[in-house]
């Protein structure tokens, strides 16, 4: 055993080494005895804990009481109480955490002897180790937040250097976290303006608030490769234990830039064009309107726009206008040539074009109009319209005549031909040589005669007839001419070729006699060749189909090749090539009726191709 001599000894050192705070009571809170740490601990003189009026337990906040009650049941049963954290309220009203432990003591009166340790600095180091731990977390998931950010954010400090970055500015700007962090925000900066960045940086930092920027600090980026783009940046100011920091959010608005040239663009576009140009609400108030408009309906912006646009509708249109509103509204574009009204209350032809406007998710959210003076177009498409009436119906007159002229020729010169004939039959005897010879002459012309009327009946019938299209194969057509003119002229050898399958979209009987003409013409004009050679085929070019007749025969000089299809013009003598020059004329109006074209090509001695087009659809001719 330890001596008591010792024990106390042992017991003062401790009380008096200024580690422990020390106190006696009994259990109902009187103390006997208290040490200067315990008494430096709670701020109360040793008079004023030793006094009878002083209670040990009103130093428990209320909070704590229940577990001193506890404590002191437990020490009454043991002898012994647990060490625990609890906290005591110093005379200045502040509370001061402590550890306590309690244990009895022998006598004639039973005493408690309680150790106190001072927890204050203990639980400050743990609040620190907390708050770096909260620190480190928020830190986290500030980073997180950054990254998660749509624009490129930079944290710089006072003196311009970056301190954190996201990916979107990695991304952005083409350099590495480590690349940035440390360096100067100028970096980031076109270096023509780098000079000037440091007062504006410095201007925010002292106002919040960065001074107007004008020409000596536009908002432009640099980029790792040294390329700049246009950017918006947002500041805020972030309130840091190591001071002040902005945060930079840097968005590139390149394609804004480029939008907002394109609208600019647009709108001088529209501005100076010469059509009216009008934005209306889907209910046909007017929101916009260009001078083009002002210039053609006489109304100022000023005075329509905020007005429905029916007010240039006439009263009898109001029908047509009402179902071209409902169908655009509909997202349909509409295409119209009506008739408005000018502010005077004159009436103007328009070609309008009427669309949709839609949003972004497609919407129709409004309507534009481009409307268009065609009043002198019209006019001169009616004088047109007159002027190809009267001229088609003098040409009725004059083929309806030349029929008539034609036909009625006939009947006095079968009487001319015919008092010839018998002249010739039963006078002969009663004529000379020469008489006879003028006798055949009058045979000769009136036959001539004869064949250039039919002729022109031929032509007359090819402007005259109706045309009546369909699928027609002219290859098939070509070898039944090319046969019937082989078996009229059975002794001649001609080399044939006719390309297969060759079909159109035509009058089968004006194809007929077009083939009959051309492949005729080239049968005649090949007579004279000892290898003669006639051709039938198409070529594909340009988007249409070139049809053509090719012989080897006596051709012709191209500086004549305008008279071809003029009618009764001849390039050969009737003693050369017998003809009446009709044919080919025919073959021009069998053409032209279908909207085609024809030309030739040749050369005297050489022989010549004739080439012709047949379009599917009419193109106007008649």
């Amino acid at each position: 055993m330890v001596p008591i001599a010792d024990a106390e000894a042992r017991f003062t050192r401790l009380s008096e080494s200024g580690i422990v705070g020390v106190v006696v009571g009994n259990l109902q809170g009187r103390v006997v005895e208290i040490n200067d740490t315990a008494l430096g601990l709670l701020g109360y003189t040793r008079e004023e804990v030793l006094s009878p009026e002083f209670v040990w337990f009103n130093l428990t906040p209320p909070e704590w009481r229940a577990a001193d009650t506890r404590a002191v049941e437990q020490l009454s049963k043991s002898g012994v109480g647990a060490l625990r954290e609890k906290e005591y309220i110093r005379k200045d009203g502040s509370r001061v955490p402590v550890l306590v432990g309690s244990a009895m003591v022998g006598g004639e009166v039973p005493l408690a002897l309680s150790f106190v340790l001072d927890l204050t600095e203990r639980k400050q180091a743990q609040a620190a180790v907390e708050r770096l731990r909260e620190s480190r977390a928020t830190e986290a998931r500030f980073r997180a937040l950054l990254d998660t950010a749509p624009d490129a954010m930079v944290i710089v400090d006072q003196s311009g250097t970056i301190a954190l970055v996201n990916g979107q500015t990695e991304a952005l700007f083409g350099y590495t976290r480590s690349e940035l962090v440390g360096q100067a925000i100028e970096l980031l900066i076109p270096e023509r303006f780098r000079a000037a960045h440091p007062a504006h940086r410095q201007s925010y930092f002292r106002d919040h608030h960065v001074r107007p920027m004008g020409a000596d600090l536009e908002l432009h980026g640099r980029r790792k490769d040294g390329s700049e783009f246009p950017i918006e940046v947002s500041l805020s100011p972030l309130e840091t234990e190591s001071g002040l920091l902005v945060s930079s959010a840097i968005r590139d608005i390149t394609e804004r830039k480029k939008a907002e040239q394109q609208r600019a663009s647009l709108a001088s576009l529209v501005e100076s064009s010469d059509d009216a140009i009008i934005g209306t609400s889907l209910e046909g108030i007017v929101t916009s309107w260009n001078e083009g408009a002002h210039r053609l309906f006489g109304y100022s912006a000023d005075e329509i726009l905020g007005r429905p646009i029916s007010l240039i509708v006439p009263p009898e249109r109001e029908l047509e206008f009402a179902a071209t509103l409902r169908s655009v509204a509909a997202g349909q574009v509409q295409r119209v040539e009506t008739v408005r009204r000018r502010k005077d209350g004159s009436l103007v032809d328009v070609s309008l074009t009427v669309s949709p406007v839609r949003d972004t998710a497609g919407r129709v959210v409004s309507i534009a109009k481009v409307a268009r003076d065609v009043t002198e177009r019209r006019r001169t498409e009616r004088e047109l319209a007159r002027a190809k009436e009267t001229a088609e119906a003098a040409s009725r007159e004059l083929e309806a005549f030349s029929y008539s002229v034609a036909h009625d020729l006939r009947a006095p010169l079968r009487g001319m031909n015919g008092f010839a004939q018998v002249l010739l039959d039963e006078y002969k005897d009663k004529f000379d040589a020469e008489g006879q010879d003028w006798l055949n002459e009058i045979l000769l012309n009136a036959n001539r005669m004869a064949a250039l009327i039919d002729a022109l009946l031929s032509l007359s019938r090819v402007t005259r007839s109706e045309l009546h299209r369909e699928s027609v194969d002219l290859s098939n057509l070509a070898r039944l001419v090319l046969s019937s003119l082989k078996a009229a002229d059975p002794d001649r050898e001609v080399v044939v070729n006719v390309q297969e399958q060759l079909t159109v979209d035509a009058d089968s009987t004006l194809a007929r006699a077009l083939l009959d003409n051309l492949l005729g013409n080239a049968w005649k004009f090949s007579g004279r060749v000892s290898a003669a050679q006639i051709s039938f085929g198409a070529n594909e070019g340009d988007g249409e189909r070139v049809f053509y007749v090719r012989d080897n025969g006596a051709g012709f000089d191209m500086g004549y090749a305008q008279k071809l299809f003029a009618p009764f013009q001849r390039l050969h003598q009737n003693h050369e090539f017998a003809g009446t020059g009709i044919g080919l004329a025919t073959v021009q109006r069998i053409v032209h009726r279908h909207g085609g074209r024809i030309w030739a090509e040749g050369a005297t001695g050489e022989g010549a191709t004739f080439y012709f087009t047949l379009p599917a659809e009419r193109q106007g001719a008649r």
